[in-house]
């Protein structure tokens, strides 16, 4: 397992406690902190308010364009309403303007950010296209829903697939995913480790929205206390120690926190204190594992 940087807090306010999106400055040295980490891959979106064109801005200056590797995600919505016989040129003006932002003439991965777009075989078949055509060495989705990636593996040219997991989030497990897609010799990028940040937070703390999911949050925190590791150790190292993902994204809004969610990844769970978390939490509510029914 190696560590990627989500890049969605470098250009919009995100998850349940965060500070908001750092200032160029702070973000530069962000970035700077996860290169000296060994971390060079960078997860990033069209949708991300202003994140592609600073990590295009640090990457051209610093130096490290050669070292470091992106994958973006197409804008939401980029196909919605196009005929089948433009979803090339659609897609073809969506990298270019990618590229653009990124200051780039190669994307290293380019993903959907639409997953029902899976559901839709000339749109997929549109973005396999693309690696043939140059401009992007790998394609793939990013899911929210265990359909979803199911429906993903029955595509031969897709090659990478980004998937929310997390000790709380099980339900590819349960399916049996992770094996076959690594059968399929799919990369598997996952995120949502911390659950936007809810699984960090002190139950007590929770905005009154969320009360639905306190006692999930307290159980897990309890479990961690049982383990000797504190709930981001607890919900990282559980993360990390999956054998089938290959790059774990996490987001952070300062260094202190980089630095912090790397060291608790890294640290390694002790075998027993993973079996019996992961023992644990086999059937929670989808609504308290999917943050955009949180307010519903």
């Amino acid at each position: 397992m190696k560590l990627a940087l989500g890049t969605a807090q470098l250009g919009t306010d995100y998850g349940i406690q965060g500070n908001g999106k750092p200032d160029p400055k702070e973000a530069r040295k962000l970035l700077d902190a996860a290169l000296e980490l060994g971390i060079s891959l960078f997860d990033t979106a069209a949708d991300y308010g202003d994140a592609e064109v600073l990590l295009g801005d640090y990457l051209a200056k610093s130096g490290a364009r050669d070292s470091a590797r992106v994958v973006t995600k197409l804008r939401q919505g980029v196909l919605d309403g196009v005929p089948e016989k433009k979803y090339e040129a659609v897609l073809e003006q969506n990298i270019e303007q990618s590229m653009h932002r990124l200051k780039s003439d190669r994307l290293d991965g380019l993903l959907f950010h639409n997953a029902e777009y899976v559901f839709r075989t000339p749109a997929v078949e549109a973005l396999i296209g693309e690696k043939y055509r140059g401009a992007v060495n790998r394609v793939g989705v990013s899911v929210y829903a265990p359909a979803e990636a199911e429906e993903a593996l029955a595509y031969d040219g897709l090659d990478v697939i980004e998937v929310p997991y997390n000790v709380l989030d099980r339900r590819l497990d349960r399916s049996g995913f992770f094996r076959r897609a690594r059968e399929r010799g799919m990369t598997i990028f996952a995120r949502s480790s911390l659950l936007q940040g809810l699984l960090t937070m002190p139950p007590e703390r929770l905005p009154d929205f969320m009360g639905f999911a306190a006692p999930y949050v307290a159980q897990f925190q309890e479990l961690c206390g049982e383990v000797s590791l504190s709930p981001l150790e607890c919900a990282a190292g559980f993360a990390a120690a999956h054998p089938y993902i290959d790059y774990l994204i996490f987001g952070a809004d300062s260094v202190k926190q980089l630095e912090e969610y790397a060291r608790a990844a890294r640290k390694g769970m002790d075998p027993e204190a993973y079996r019996l978390i992961f023992s644990e939490f086999q059937d929670v509510p989808e609504r308290v594992v999917t943050p955009f029914l949180w307010r519903k």
